[in-house]
């Protein structure tokens, strides 16, 4: 009796797990298809605002080092948006920038999308990996066209007329 007893609470215990299984599988599934719908629309609209962050700091930065006479400097994007307390806490612990402290993986798992790699950030067989996969990167979009035209000439039946020697002037 002890022995059905225990069986019947395995049987329920197993039937519980097997509801939370496929609810956490159903939920998980959603999350997924949210993610890759939503995350690579998203990161894009970040990259390109923090380019643009970026670009703008610099010309802020290059303007307040020759101010017109009686002009005060100009503060950063970022400063006027968040307000001077959100750069500082209490005891003057710094808050990074948002440039600086975001860090975007690509969505296909390609390596980073922000920050975008700088010259100064790579050591010497870093750049020349940097350099080797733009390269690459570059000859397979000029080799696109030919591989298509291959592809093309590969499913059509071949004859012995492909074959012949052509006539050259002399």
């Amino acid at each position: 009796m002890q022995e059905r007893h225990r069986q019947l609470l395995a049987g329920e215990e197993e039937a519980r797990r097997a509801a939370v299984y496929a609810e956490v599988l159903v939920e998980r599934d959603a999350l997924a298809a949210e993610l890759a719908k939503v995350y690579p629309v998203i990161a894009k609209q970040l990259v390109d605002l923090l380019k643009r962050l970026r670009t703008c700091d610099q010309r802020v930065e290059q303007t307040n080092s020759a101010l017109p006479l009686g002009c005060p400097p100009l503060l950063l994007a970022e400063l006027v948006a968040r307000g001077p307390e959100g750069f500082a806490r209490a005891y003057g612990t710094d808050i990074p920038r948002f440039g600086q402290a975001v860090r975007l993986p690509a969505f296909d798992g390609r390596g980073v999308i922000w920050p975008p790699p700088s010259v100064s950030d790579l050591d010497p067989a870093n750049l020349l990996f940097h350099c080797i996969a733009q390269a690459q990167a570059a000859a397979a979009e000029a080799r696109a066209p030919f591989a298509r035209r291959l592809a093309a000439a590969r499913t059509r039946p071949w004859s012995l007329s492909h074959f012949r020697p052509r006539s050259r002037p002399l």
